[in-house]
């Protein structure tokens, strides 16, 4: 019987990265949800109904995603390496978006005084960029990953026990008198 790997840490860390994101990401979904439709945000138009419910279905899909990657990656399933490689690239993306075209709300943005402040924030968000990139390196090209997730492809799920010392003896046997 042959023992799966142990989880190699980029796992670790995706997991907890993107069980976090769906949770948040859960909880604004819901939010949001009954905040458009208690304040009326759609009128009581078929577009509008139509509209909102393809709002609400993407938000699903989206929070369906980083919840399938999550299991997968628990499970040991290619599915869920792929997914998580994906969901992590869209906290990436949607991070860079939010950065270049911050979206209006009614928090202010941090503006940075001087430029030591705005070197200390450009080589904070590299380090986090680039820590991002090594994460995804580690899980798309990782060794360790690559034998964690093909383990789980070989193990058939039946544990066949060894043969009895009866057979090995009777078989040694065997082999010794063909051999002379």
């Amino acid at each position: 019987m042959s023992e799966l790997p142990r989880r190699p840490i980029s796992i670790w860390i995706a997991q907890i990265l993107i069980l976090l994101t769906s949770i948040l990401l859960t909880l604004i979904v819901i939010l949001v949800s009954l905040r458009e439709w208690s304040w009326g945000v759609y009128e009581t138009s078929l577009s509008s109904i139509g509209l909102f419910a393809f709002a609400a279905a993407f938000r699903v899909v989206v929070v369906s995603l980083f919840v399938v990657a999550f299991l997968g990656l628990v499970r040991r399933k290619r599915y869920g390496r792929w997914l998580a490689v994906t969901a992590i690239s869209l906290i990436v993306i949607a991070s860079i978006g939010g950065q270049i075209a911050q979206p209006r709300g009614p928090l202010e943005y941090y503006q940075y005084e001087n430029s030591a402040e705005r070197i200390g924030g450009l080589f904070a968000s590299l380090v986090i960029y680039g820590l991002f990139g090594l994460l995804l390196y580690r899980l798309i090209f990782g060794e360790n990953v690559n034998e964690f997730f093909n383990s789980s492809s070989t193990e058939t799920g039946f544990h066949e026990p060894p043969p009895p010392e009866a057979y090995l003896a009777d078989s040694a046997a065997t082999d010794s008198t063909s051999a002379t």
